[in-house]
This record gives structure tokens, C-alpha cells and sequence, in this order.
């Protein structure tokens, strides 16, 4: 039987307030159970659209709830979406690129070198006694043999060094007196050669080598012997990246990677039944708040903060700031792509299971709504 006009009007006003992906199967509903309710009467038919306007918002909580709503929030992905590793991806680089924007924001230039009289200090404190060539007015733009990089280092080298000198005492008394003005020693005295280097004589050659830091700048020391040629020098450089600690990075990521992640779930639930374009705008929304704002704001902040410049001795995590300093957009194209991927996975059809949406209120038979 045909429900009347006004029923129907009813039922379409309170479907249009249920999540889109629900409506035509609760509509369907609806409509079923009043045709069943027809030959109790008008009353019936009536009371029971009463109880179903009393029972939306329960509907609509659990259709917010249920798989592939198209609605709502989620703590975890899906369950057979296969969304989990692009939901994780996405959570992972959104906290990377907050890490990276907290690194680019408090990076300060590298310090100056230092000053004649201080380098004058450091001669005396690491060769005593010894002609000592070189000036902080000379930094180094080249590569060793070993094709390290030196760009920004100054080197000073010890004019003569006789060949009978015992260079590991030497270097032990370099870093002693180095800890007592207040160097941290990075790298202990060790010798660097061993016998697979070609033409070596362990019994003869030696290369000591010490590495230590104070006040931004790094220092390394080198002194020894090979192949009847002693030699003695040190490189000073600035440290130009941030000594920033864990907690901070920590406390950088793991609020964007948690927003990131909630977001990659509800977007996934707001995607998996569209097709096409729909798809591409329903991640709009992640690409906008996880990359394009953030490149936008480290961009314009470029011109008015310091220059990021390569480091010879960087920490791991050094790239990962630049990256995100100088070249945010590495990031933001991988936040668009992982948003756009997880937009086009399908979702877990609600067709195959029992419907989630159905209530005991909206149930004239469990409600006893008829007569």
C-alpha cells in the first residue's frame, strides 16, 4: 500500500537528517514498516512516525558510528580497508614536517670564528711551544685526500714536527689540557691506521686523532707520522646545526602526527563511497591543514629567518630539518599524495551486514507502536 502524502514528506524530512550514505536503507525502512502498519489505521501509522522523530538522535549516533558512514571521527582504521599502512604513513610524515617547522623556526646563524687572540689561546692550548700556521681570516673551501668536506673550517698547521716526538703523549696532553679550559672531547685519542691501509708499517707509522666541542664550534685534531713524515695540525668549524633536544622534537610531532591520524581515518570514512572527483575533494581537507599551510607559512617565513647551509658533521636528523626548512614542499607532496591514495581506497560495503542503523524505537514491532 501507498503511504499517504503526508507520511511520506515525514519520512523524507527525517531522513535528509541522517548521514547521506544511510538514508536510502533507512528510508526503505521506514516505508516498509508503515505499508505493514496500514490496516491497523491512521493512528498507528502516526505514532509510529512519532517514535522514529523521537529516535534520530540514537539513529544517527549509531550511523555515525557504523563502518563507512561517510561520517564522523575514528581512532582506528577500518577493518579489511587495507588503510592502515597509509593512515600510519600520513600520521608519520605530518609529525616529521611539525618536527622539521619547529627546527626551521628556531634555527639561529652559525657563530662567528673566532678572533686572532682566541685562536692565539687555542695554539698554545693544543701544541704548546710550537709554531702554529694559520688564521680564522682563512677558512678552507676545498676537500681532504679523503674527499671530506672543509667548507667553513679553518685549518692551522704546525710548521715543523721532528719525526722522533712521541705523538700519542702528545695528544693525551692536548686533551687534557683541552678539558681543562672547557672543551667537551667528542672523540678520545685513538690511532686511525690500520693494516689494511696500503704501504702502511704499523711498527713505524701512526696517525693520533682526538675530536672535541665548546661554544658551537668543533674541533679535530690530527697529529702523527707516515712514511718518515711527521705532521701535526687542527681543523676548527662552526656548528651550525641546533643541539635541539628529544622532548622537543617529541613535543613537536606527536600532536600533529595524532591530528594527522584522526584526520586520515575520517577522511578515509567520508571518501570510500564516493568515485572520482568527489574523492579528490574530500581529501582537501588533510592536504590544506597538513601540507599546504604549513609549506605556505615556513615559505613566506624564509626570507626573515637564517640561511640554512650544509654541514660537513651533521647529526642524523639534520637533513630532516632542512628538508623541511628549505624545501617544505618535499613534505607537502608527500602529505598529498598519502591523502589522495587513502582517498581512493573502498571502503568495507555496510550492504553485507546486518543494518547498523536499526533501533529498538524504530522498530514497530520491538516498540510496540501498533495497536
Amino acid at each position: 500500500m501507498v503511504t499517504p502524502l503526508l507520511e511520506r514528506v515525514a519520512i523524507a524530512l527525517l531522513t535528509r537528517m541522517l548521514p547521506a550514505g544511510f538514508r536510502e536503507r533507512q528510508r526503505e525502512e521506514w516505508r516498509g514498516d508503515l505499508a505493514e502498519l496500514a490496516r491497523h489505521g491512521r493512528a498507528s501509522r502516526l505514532r509510529y512516525v512519532a517514535i522514529a522523530a523521537l529516535t534520530l538522535p540514537s539513529l544517527h549516533l549509531a550511523a555515525r558510528r557504523a563502518p563507512s558512514a561517510g561520517g564522523g571521527w575514528a581512532l582506528r582504521p577500518e577493518k579489511g580497508s587495507g588503510t592502515a599502512v597509509p593512515i600510519a604513513l600520513l600520521a608519520v610524515t605530518a609529525g616529521m614536517f611539525a618536527a622539521a617547522a619547529v627546527g626551521r623556526l628556531t634555527w639561529t646563524p652559525p657563530p662567528p670564528m673566532m678572533t686572532a687572540a682566541q685562536a692565539q689561546d687555542l695554539a698554545v692550548t693544543v701544541f704548546p711551544g710550537r709554531a702554529v700556521t694559520g688564521t680564522p681570516e682563512a677558512p678552507v673551501f676545498d676537500s681532504d685526500v679523503d674527499d671530506n668536506t672543509l667548507a667553513g673550517a679553518t685549518a692551522f698547521e704546525v710548521a715543523a714536527v721532528p719525526l722522533d716526538r712521541d705523538f700519542e703523549a702528545d695528544l693525551h696532553a692536548a686533551r687534557d689540557r683541552l678539558r681543562a679550559r672547557g672543551w667537551t672531547i667528542d672523540t678520545d685519542v685513538h690511532d686511525e691506521l690500520t693494516p689494511d691501509v696500503v704501504g702502511v708499517d704499523l711498527t713505524r707509522d701512526s696517525l693520533w686523532r682526538l675530536a672535541a666541542h665548546r661554544d658551537r664550534l668543533t674541533l679535530d685534531v690530527t697529529t702523527g707520522r707516515y712514511h718518515d713524515q711527521a705532521t701535526a695540525s687542527y681543523l676548527v668549524r662552526p656548528v651550525t646545526y641546533q643541539h635541539l633536544p628529544a622532548l622537543l622534537l617529541l613535543a613537536a610531532a606527536a600532536p600533529a602526527a595524532l591530528a594527522a591520524w584522526l584526520a586520515a581515518c575520517r577522511l578515509h570514512r567520508r571518501a570510500a563511497r564516493r568515485r572520482g572527483f568527489p574523492q579528490l575533494t574530500a581529501a582537501a581537507g588533510v592536504i590544506v591543514c597538513f601540507a599546504a599551510l604549513p609549506m605556505t607559512g615556513l615559505l613566506l617565513a624564509a626570507p626573515h629567518a637564517a640561511t640554512l647551509t650544509d654541514e660537513p658533521l651533521a647529526p642524523w636528523w639534520y637533513t630532516l630539518f632542512v628538508t623541511g626548512g628549505d624545501r617544505p614542499y618535499v613534505y607537502a607532496a608527500l602529505v598529498t599524495v598519502l591523502a589522495i591514495w587513502l582517498a581512493g581506497l573502498p571502503g568495507t560495503s555496510i550492504a553485507a551486514g546486518p543494518n547498523p542503523q536499526r533501533s529498538t524505537a524504530s522498530d514497530p514491532r520491538r516498540a510496540r507502536t501498533r495497536p
